[in-house]
Parts: structure tokens; sequence; C-alpha cells
């Protein structure tokens, strides 16, 4: 869970998702891969998608949150689900260009995605985050992702 692309890796480019070495076929990249914590403590391996499109979505982000195995029990997975919405940066007709993720050093739970999309350039802040008070135990809870532009890049 500790593996991290080095920031500057290209994951997706819009062109092709083959010649990308994390991503795979069908036109979807993965552009993060790292184990995060949750507020409360918990530990998940956490996986972010950009998506062409499948299962009635367009373009997307796609997140898959990966619950560790143990002596006495197997692992579990939540996803995937849609953790962007679309704001006409995935679904644009001008793909995004996207770069591997980075784990925040200072707080277990964000990561950031580094995007170029046009003249806008930025980074995409994402979150794992625990499931509300009231779920169930072994409910999971979320990964929810804000596109933050550059001040000096934004149209």
């Amino acid at each position: 869970m500790a593996y991290e692309a080095p920031s500057g890796q290209v994951s997706w480019d819009g062109v092709t998702a083959a010649r990308v070495p994390v991503a795979r076929a069908g036109g979807v990249a993965v552009v993060f891969l790292h184990g995060r914590t949750t507020p409360s403590g918990r530990q998940f391996l956490v996986i972010v998608e950009y998506v062409l499109g499948r299962s009635g979505h367009g373009p997307h982000l796609a997140a898959m949150i990966i619950e560790p195995g143990g002596v006495t029990r197997w692992s579990r997975h939540n996803g995937p689900f849609v953790a962007m919405a679309d704001d006409g940066l995935v679904s644009g007709a001008t793909p995004p260009k996207l770069y591997a993720g980075q784990a925040d050093p200072n707080d277990p739970s964000r990561f950031t995605i580094r995007y170029e999309f046009g003249p806008e350039r930025g980074v995409l802040e994402g979150v794992v985050t625990d499931p509300p008070a009231t779920a169930p135990t072994w409910e999971f809870g979320g990964v929810q992702i804000t596109r933050r532009p550059d001040a000096s890049h934004a149209p």
C-alpha cells in the first residue's frame, strides 16, 4: 500500500491508455493507487481510475476502496463508484492530461492528482471519508474528489 508512481508520470493524456504503464485496456487509466487512512484510523487501499465511460456513465473518475484482509477474514472492496461528478473536466471534447496521483505526506486521508486541461492547470484534491455514524459497521465511507485550478492558469 506504500507504492507511489513518480509525480511527473502521465497516467492519462487522452490519446491512449495502452502506452501508459499503470493503465489497462478499454479506456481506463489508473491515476491514483495508494494506501490511505480515514480520519477515524481505518486503513484502505484507494484506487482512482479515469474511465471513458461504462455502466450508463460518460467519462468520469471512479474510485474503489479495498480493506485489507487478515488471518481470520478476506479482504473486502467497495466500488467502483463515481468519485468525481462531471464538471466539464473529465467529459469535455478535449480530454484532460492526468498525472500519477500523490499521497499527502501531512494528512493520511488526502491525496492529489495534477491535471492539465487546455490552458488550465491544477490539482484534483481527494479525501477518504468515514461512513456516517449511523451506518452499519461494515460500511466503508467513500472518496470525494474536488477540482482546484491554479489561480494563474484558470480560464
